[in-house]
């Protein structure tokens, strides 16, 4: 018996261009995006995931979404890759099963407590992230955060309740401030012992983290980072989502719902894997030393120079 087709949409936020179709045995199409490498790998990855299982994989732009139709599709389930186009899909196809992934914040974007819905978030659970400070940098009491009040994003009281017993935070709001430079000083002068960061685009984009790196570097504060590309350009850790297993992770959650049924508990995101990356040449700078369990540890390791 044949398997049904599964619909793999891929959105690329700065464009949607469709770079290259390619045949494969039994009709399979696999999309790749010439722009937006993080969702072209985890488009790959997802596709190949689906492959190796016999079903037929079919490209979809999101340009073209509009123009599809749910009901004469041959699809019986989709997969969506970022949460612009995961939005479009669930709004013509409500109760088509979908698996996504490349996506933050679930809860704002609706995909909690849908039966016909799974997927897993980029958004690294906290209580690591601390616990991997805590390894790292046993001295570290007082950690330093950036937010903004009047965008949806981590509140500081989430950020709190997370954090263990030895930490305490200090939280300085963007919405409150004259620039993001004026906040970024103001946290610095406050003595924080590490500057911890969150993929919140309301708050950080990419001049921002040039001028956190840059002055926190000349107080001789560590960042950490929340991508090996911030760890590279100055973090002294941090940690990384790799686009290409969150494309993996989707397809294994959507293979075992079409296979055996399963539904995760609840119906919430499976928490994504992630790495660690540390930056030796920051660390040399600041005159730390990491423990050697966490340099072992880092899948990225900048080299000391």
């Amino acid at each position: 018996m044949s398997l049904p087709r599964v619909f793999l949409l891929l959105m690329v936020v700065s464009s949607p261009t469709l770079v290259a179709q390619t045949e494969r045995a039994r009709a399979e199409v696999v999309v790749v995006s010439g722009t937006a490498p993080p969702y072209m790998e985890a488009a790959k990855a997802a596709a190949k995931q689906l492959e190796a299982q016999g079903y037929h994989v079919h490209s979809v732009k999101e340009a073209d979404i509009a123009m599809w139709d749910p009901v004469k599709s041959p699809a019986c389930a989709v997969i969506v890759i970022g949460s612009q186009a995961a939005n479009l899909v669930r709004t013509k196809a409500p109760d088509l099963l979908m698996s996504y992934c490349m996506v933050g914040d679930t809860k704002a974007a609706g995909f909690e407590g849908h039966a016909s819905v799974v997927g897993v978030t980029t958004a690294v659970p906290l209580a690591p992230q601390f616990e991997l400070i805590r390894r790292a940098l046993p001295t570290v009491h007082r950690i330093g955060m950036l937010h903004r009040s009047t965008a949806r994003g981590l509140r500081p009281a989430e950020v709190e309740a997370a954090l263990p017993a030895s930490l305490t935070l200090h939280a300085v709001d963007l919405a409150k401030t004259e620039s993001v430079a004026t906040a970024i000083d103001q946290l610095l002068a406050d003595k924080v012992d590490i500057v911890w960061t969150a993929p919140d685009p309301t708050v950080f984009d990419s001049a921002t983290v040039r001028t956190l790196l840059l002055r926190a570097l000349r107080a001789n504060t560590p960042v950490f980072g929340f991508s090996d590309s911030f760890v590279r350009a100055g973090a002294l850790l941090g940690i990384n989502v790799d686009p290409a297993r969150q494309g993996a992770q989707a397809s294994d959650l959507l293979l075992a719902r079409l296979r055996d049924g399963q539904n995760p508990d609840g119906t919430m995101p499976l928490p994504p894997d992630f790495t660690v990356g540390v930056n030796l040449t920051v660390a040399n700078h600041l005159q730390l030393t990491l423990p050697d369990a966490v340099v072992k540890e880092a899948k990225l390791v900048v080299e000391a120079r």
